[in-house]
């Protein structure tokens, strides 16, 4: 009975952050959402990048079956403005190489809007000159680096502990 609890409050916590993402992604471009790609008339077209395989893939998979528990209850509810929210999710397999190239096919050839969700602190650090240039909005919630929100960089979002104060609460625990 704790782990269903446990998980409930994990899901909901996914759900949330998941819900907040996708709003401040719609916000901070509300002004021009017309003219972005992986958005139309009738859908937001979403990417995620994580490990879905391999010893990484522990906390990931929670995190894209909230991810995805999100957008089923965002469309059911309408979706964000009268638009179904559709979710690409790419493996990277917490292999940098990779990271890089689920991000090169999320952005050019599925044509997303903003990623959700991107694999990790080596393969956000990696993402970081390409995310710069595309202007492409991206939200790292699983471990990012300090790169990532230092200096500011309008397109991109850190959600989380940076990890100096993880490894203090580590510590204290």
């Amino acid at each position: 009975m704790a782990l269903e609890n446990e998980e409930t409050t994990v899901n909901t916590f996914l759900k949330h952050a998941f819900r907040g993402g996708c709003r401040a992604l719609l916000l901070m471009s509300s002004g021009i959402v017309m003219a972005q790609q992986g958005v139309t008339d009738s859908e937001i077209l979403l990417g995620e990048i994580l490990p879905l395989t391999g010893v990484a893939s522990v906390g990931s998979l929670g995190l894209s079956s909230g991810n995805k528990l999100a957008v089923a209850e965002a469309n059911a509810a309408g979706g964000i403005h009268g638009r179904r929210i559709r979710l690409v999710s790419e493996d990277d397999g917490f292999v940098v190489a990779r990271t890089i190239q689920s991000a090169r096919k999320l952005i050019t050839s599925e044509k997303v809007f903003a990623l959700t969700v991107t694999s990790g602190s080596s393969g956000s650090q990696a993402l970081i000159p390409m995310l710069k240039e595309t202007g492409i909005p991206a939200i790292n919630t699983l471990s990012f680096p300090e790169g990532f929100w230092n200096p500011t960089v309008p397109n991109l979002f850190a959600a989380g502990a940076t990890h100096p104060d993880s490894a203090e609460q580590l510590a204290i625990q």
